[in-house]
Formats: C-alpha cells, sequence, structure tokens
C-alpha cells in the first residue's frame, strides 16, 4: 500500500513536472533575478571594471520614490488609466451583454462584431490608430499630439478593443442563470429593466467583481498601446510606469532602476490580487 503511495505520487509529480519547470524558467527564475538586480547600479554593458555590477541596497527605490518626478506622474497615468478603462471596458461590456441578451435577431452577428478588436494585435491596433491621429494626414489630427487629449484617446482605443471582451464574460454568465428567475419576475409584474436591475446585475456580481480586477491588474501592466501610439509623449503626458522602465532600463541602461521599477509594480499587483482574494472571501456571494 506504502509502495502504491509513492508511486502515484512520482507519476502526479512527473505530469506537472513540465508546467512546473515552464514556470520556474519563465517566472519564478527571472522575477528573482529582478529583484536581486534591483539593488545593484548596472548598465548591462560588461561583468567587470567599471561596468562591473556595484551594489546600492536600496538607493534604487529611493530614487525612484523621491528624486523621480516621471515616474509619479506615469504612476498617476496607470491610475488614470485604470479608472477610465474601468468605466469604458467594465461598465460598457456590461451593458452590451445586457442589451445583447434583451435581443434574439442578430445577436450572434453583433456578439462577432464587437468582438472583432480582440482578435487583433494590440500593436496592430495602436499602428492603425496612430495613422487615424496622425497631425497632418490623419482622419481625426490632433488627439494624439495634444498633452491634453492624448492620454483620454489612449483610454478610449483601449476601450474600444476591450469591451468586447467582458462583454464575452457577461455573456456567458448571463446565461448561466435560470430562466425560472425572470419567469417570476415577470409574473410579478416586473419590467425588462427590471428584471435587468433587480435579477440579472445582482446575479452577475462575482463576473462584475472578477472582470474588475482583470481591469485594474491589467491597466498597471499596460504598455504596447502606449509605446506603438505615443512612445510616452508629447511632454510624458502618456507616460506610464512600464514605458518610463523600458526607456530607463534600455534606452538610458539603468538596469537595476528599471528592476525597481519592476518590483514596485509587482508588489503593487500583488497587494491588489490579495486584497481582491481577501474581499472575496468575505463577500461570498452567491452566483448562478
Amino acid at each position: 500500500m506504502a509502495r502504491e503511495k509513492v508511486r502515484r505520487y512520482w507519476s502526479r509529480l512527473l505530469f506537472i513536472l513540465p508546467a512546473l519547470s515552464m514556470f520556474g524558467f519563465v517566472i519564478l527564475i527571472p522575477a528573482v533575478g529582478g529583484v536581486a538586480l534591483s539593488f545593484f547600479q548596472w548598465s548591462g554593458m560588461g561583468w567587470s571594471g567599471d561596468a562591473a555590477p556595484k551594489f546600492v541596497g536600496l538607493e534604487n527605490y529611493r530614487r525612484i520614490l523621491t528624486q523621480d518626478d516621471i515616474f509619479v506622474s506615469a504612476f498617476k497615468h496607470n491610475v488614470v488609466y485604470m479608472l477610465s478603462t474601468l468605466v469604458v471596458e467594465v461598465a460598457v461590456g456590461l451593458a452590451l451583454a445586457l442589451l445583447l441578451d434583451m435581443i434574439s435577431r442578430g445577436r450572434d452577428f453583433f456578439r462577432v462584431l464587437l468582438f472583432v478588436p480582440m482578435m487583433l494585435s494590440l500593436t496592430v491596433i495602436g499602428m492603425m490608430w496612430r495613422f487615424i491621429f496622425h497631425p497632418e494626414t490623419g482622419a481625426l489630427p490632433g488627439l494624439l499630439s495634444d498633452e491634453r487629449t492624448a492620454l483620454l484617446t489612449i483610454c478610449a482605443i483601449s476601450g474600444w478593443t476591450y469591451c468586447g471582451f467582458y462583454m464575452i464574460l457577461f455573456q456567458a454568465g448571463l446565461q448561466r442563470i435560470p430562466q425560472d428567475l425572470y419567469d417570476a419576475a415577470r409574473i410579478d409584474g416586473t419590467g425588462e429593466f427590471g428584471r435587468m436591475l433587480h435579477v440579472s446585475i445582482p446575479l452577475l456580481r462575482n463576473t462584475i467583481w472578477v472582470s474588475a480586477l482583470l481591469c485594474v491588474t491589467g491597466a498597471f501592466k499596460s504598455y504596447d498601446l502606449f509605446w506603438v501610439m505615443t512612445g510616452g509623449g508629447p511632454l510624458h503626458a502618456t507616460e506610464v510606469v512600464s514605458t518610463h522602465l523600458v526607456q530607463i532600463a534600455f534606452t538610458n541602461h539603468e538596469l537595476g532602476r528599471g528592476s525597481a521599477m519592476a518590483a514596485i509594480m509587482s508588489v503593487l499587483v500583488l497587494a491588489l490580487s490579495l486584497a481582491y482574494a481577501w474581499f472575496g472571501r468575505k463577500r461570498q456571494g452567491d452566483e448562478y
């Protein structure tokens, strides 16, 4: 019996070993190496002499948090982007899902049409919209070249891209709600809007919660659209932490400071995820 348990244990371990190896080489080892590098000053140009890594302790973190005004500005832009996409992506996605749930003809057509942007690469989307917003030849010139409108323009493009994804999530949640609940609400004299407000949305609260988490954590990891469409300009008006990190690490050759920025953002995203798990356990909401 003991030999059988050992055999079962090792067979299970062998099945998950490829996934564990991939996780270790792709995520765990680079993450540990990045945190370790954040305590050094290194240009990445060599391992000996003046180019060798130099241990500086928490100096990189101190400079980022107390002297790097662009980092502070970029972090604020991440927050603005997060709040705007919560509305443009999650709220609009929910509204579209509820609207499509009310119609029968053409539902699949509109579902595919709204999901099409998610099938494109963000690089392709960024280049397409940059051409549309080109200050000289574009159909809508000036929006990306004006520091007052550039950030909100990218937020709108992100919402156009991802609202279809959240719409599909909410559509899946709506399909799991028993029809009996709608029939009971209809018998009670509740109108279409009332059924939506008192049946659909309350039973989608867990899906809304998960969608909000995806949107929040994704906002702090955003890079593609900002880099392709503006590169952080004009005048750092669309600079986010990820674009500033790339500039510091690979253009200014300050790999230690760039790694410290990555560590700070990783801790922030981890804290948000843990807070979500804690609140989720407290809520214990029911969803069909």
